[in-house]
C-alpha cells in the first residue's frame, strides 16, 4: 500500500465559496453548494480550512490531472460563486493568486509551524497530513 507522501503530486486549485459580509448560514449553504458541485464534477477535493485576507474561512483543496484543468475549473467557479479570486498551484508546489479581475500574483507554497499562521493573511490546513500552509511571494 502506498502511502500519502509517497503520491504523486497533482496540481490542484483553492477556492472558498464563502462571500464577505455573508451570514453564517448562508456562507455554510454557499460551501455546502461548492462541495455538492464538485462532488457532481467527479473531482477529487477536500473540504479544510483556510484564511483570505486575515478571515478564517472554510475553502476546498481540489486535485486536477493538468494545470490548464486546474484553471479552467478555477476560473469557472471563481465566477459562479462570485470569488474575488482563486489559488491554482502546479506538481512542484508554484502558485498563482488569480483574481477575477484577471490580475494574478506569483507565489510559493510553504510549510508555515501551526502556532505562527494566523500571522499569516492567507493560509490553509491539510487535514490529511495535519500540516499548515501558506503563500509566499516569489
Amino acid at each position: 500500500m502506498r502511502t500519502l507522501n509517497k503520491q504523486p503530486k497533482k496540481p490542484f486549485f483553492i477556492i472558498s465559496a464563502e462571500i464577505k459580509g455573508a451570514t453564517y448560514e448562508e456562507n455554510k449553504s454557499y460551501t455546502d453548494k461548492l462541495g455538492k458541485e464538485l462532488k457532481d464534477l467527479n473531482l477529487k477535493y477536500m473540504q479544510t480550512n483556510g484564511s483570505y485576507k486575515g478571515r478564517p474561512e472554510v475553502c476546498y483543496l481540489v486535485t486536477t490531472d493538468t494545470l490548464e484543468k486546474a484553471h479552467s475549473y478555477g476560473s469557472a467557479l471563481c465566477e459562479a460563486y462570485d470569488q474575488e479570486s482563486f489559488i491554482v498551484a502546479d506538481s512542484n508546489r508554484n502558485a498563482e493568486c488569480i483574481y477575477f479581475d484577471g490580475n494574478k500574483e506569483k507565489f510559493k507554497f510553504l510549510l508555515v509551524n501551526v502556532t505562527t499562521k494566523e500571522a499569516y493573511p492567507g493560509w490553509f490546513h491539510n487535514k490529511l497530513t495535519d500540516k499548515y500552509y501558506t503563500l509566499v511571494r516569489r
